[in-house]
C-alpha cells in the first residue's frame, strides 16, 4: 500500500496532501517582517508613502506614523499630532536654526514625533522606513536592532532653492542633515536616476531608484474627437509651478482644444488660487473641475484626450522632476505632453507616449499641440496602454519587496 511521506516544519507534522497554497501562505507568516513607515504627511493622501504601507502590508507586519490614518484595515497606525506653536516658538526655532543649533532645531521642530519615542521604543522592528531627511534622526534613535531605510523622496538640500529666504536659513541645515545622518542608513532609495547621481556624488552613497508609478488601472484608450480634444492638468496650487504659464498657452492653440484644471488648494495658496481663477474667467478653453480623491483620480481623467505638465526647471528637483500625476498620465491611457524635463522626457520618449516641447515657454508648447493630429494622439493613448503594466506601481513594489527581504531579512 502506498505511504503518505510526511515532514516536519515548525514543529507541526504535515503530510504531501497539504495543498500548495497552504504551503504558500505559511511560507509568507514565517517570513513576515514587522516594518515601521514613518512620514510627517497625511498618509491617506500621499501617494508615495501610501503605496509603501498598502504593498508591504500584504506580506508584512506593518506600523505606520504620520498625521492622519492611511485608511488601510490591516496596519497599525500611530498618530503624529500637527504642531500648534506660538509666534514665540516660531522665532524661537528661527533663531536655532539661524543660529546653526541644528540637533536642538530638529528636536523643536519634530517634538510631537518625538515625544512618540517611549512608545515606538519597545517594538523592536526589523525594518524602519524612514521618509524624507527629517525623519531619518529619530528613526535612527528608535532603530534598536531594526535596518534603517531612507526614502530620500526628492533631494533635501535643494528643496526649495528658489526661495532666497529658505536658502538662506535651511539650505546649510539640510547638508548637515545628510552627511550626518545618510551614513547610517543601511539602504537608501529615491524617485528618479538624475537625484540618485546627485547623492551619490554629494554623500557617496548610491539609491536605489523607485519612481513614482501609481498602481495598474486595467482601462482602455478612449476615442478622440477631432473638433474637441481635452486637455487636463491636476495636481497642487503650487506658485512654484507656474500653473499661469499653462494657461498662457491656451492663447496660442487653435479651437479644437480646451484645458481642464484639477486643482487641489494646500493651506496658505488661497492668494495663488485667486490669481489663477482671475485668469481662467477671461478665456473661454480653460475651466477649473472639482478634485477627486487620490484613488478616484486615473478613472476621472480616463475620459481625456491628453496629460499636460509643463515645470519650469527653477529648482533641481523641478529639473529632475518625474512626479505622480505623469504616471496617473500613463494609466489613464492619455497622449502626453510635456516640457522638456530630463526624467520626464527620458520616459515619454522611450515609450513613445506623446510631445516633448522645444523648451518652457507657451508658444512653443502650444506650437507643438497645433501640429498633432486626432490620428497621432490615439497611436499616443494606445501607446500608453502598451507601457501601463511595465510603469505600475506592482513593478516597484516588486522591487521594494525584493530589496527588503534579501538585504533586510
Amino acid at each position: 500500500m502506498a505511504m503518505d511521506l510526511f515532514w516536519k516544519m515548525d514543529g507541526k507534522i504535515f503530510s504531501n496532501q497539504l495543498r500548495r497554497s497552504e504551503m504558500k501562505e505559511m511560507h509568507s507568516r514565517r517570513k513576515a517582517m514587522r516594518i515601521l513607515i514613518i512620514a510627517m504627511s497625511n498618509l491617506e493622501n500621499d501617494p508615495r508613502v501610501f503605496r509603501q504601507i498598502s504593498g508591504l502590508s500584504k506580506n508584512h507586519d506593518v506600523t505606520c506614523m504620520g498625521y492622519h490614518h492611511p485608511g488601510i484595515e490591516q496596519v497599525k497606525f500611530i498618530q503624529i499630532e500637527s504642531a500648534r506653536r506660538t509666534i514665540f516658538e516660531k522665532f524661537f526655532l528661527v533663531a536655532l536654526v539661524f543660529s546653526h543649533c541644528y540637533d536642538a532645531y530638529l528636536q523643536g521642530k519634530l517634538k510631537n514625533l518625538y515625544q512618540l519615542k517611549q512608545k515606538v521604543l519597545p517594538e523592536n522592528f526589523d525594518v524602519i522606513i524612514a521618509n524624507d531627511i527629517d525623519t531619518l534622526p529619530f528613526a535612527l534613535e528608535i532603530k534598536n536592532n531594526a535596518k534603517i531605510l531612507f526614502d530620500a523622496h526628492e533631494y533635501s538640500p535643494r528643496e526649495f532653492e528658489d526661495l532666497w529666504l529658505w536658502k538662506l536659513l535651511y539650505q546649510k541645515y539640510r547638508f548637515y542633515q545628510c552627511r550626518k545622518y545618510i551614513p547610517q542608513c543601511d539602504k537608501m532609495i529615491t524617485v528618479c536616476d538624475g537625484i540618485a547621481d546627485e547623492y551619490q556624488k554629494n554623500f557617496e552613497i548610491t539609491p536605489d531608484v523607485i519612481t513614482n508609478a501609481t498602481k495598474f488601472e486595467d482601462l482602455m484608450p478612449l476615442t478622440v474627437n477631432p473638433e474637441k480634444i481635452r486637455i487636463i492638468h491636476h495636481g497642487g496650487v503650487n506658485p512654484s509651478r507656474k500653473i499661469e504659464k499653462m494657461i498662457e498657452m491656451m492663447d496660442f492653440v487653435d479651437t479644437r482644444f480646451t484645458l481642464d484644471l484639477m486643482l487641489v488648494q494646500p493651506e496658505g495658496s488661497s492668494t495663488y488660487f485667486s490669481e489663477l481663477k482671475k485668469m481662467v474667467e477671461n478665456r473661454t478653453n480653460v475651466r477649473f473641475v472639482d478634485p477627486v480623491p487620490m484613488g478616484e483620480i486615473v478613472r476621472r481623467i480616463n475620459h481625456y484626450d491628453i496629460g499636460f505638465y509643463i515645470l519650469e526647471p527653477n529648482s533641481f528637483n523641478h529639473l529632475h522632476a518625474l512626479p505622480n500625476k505623469l504616471f496617473e498620465f500613463i494609466q489613464a491611457r492619455l497622449a502626453i505632453a510635456i516640457g522638456p524635463s530630463p526624467e520626464m522626457s527620458k520616459i515619454v520618449t522611450e515609450y513613445d507616449l506623446g510631445i516633448i516641447s522645444d523648451d518652457f515657454a507657451p508658444e512653443s508648447m502650444a506650437k507643438r499641440l497645433n501640429n498633432l493630429t486626432a490620428d497621432q494622439i490615439i497611436y499616443y493613448k494606445i501607446q500608453s496602454h502598451k507601457a501601463a503594466n511595465a510603469l505600475s506601481s506592482e513593478a516597484n513594489m516588486e522591487k521594494l519587496e525584493r530589496m527588503i527581504r534579501d538585504q533586510f531579512s
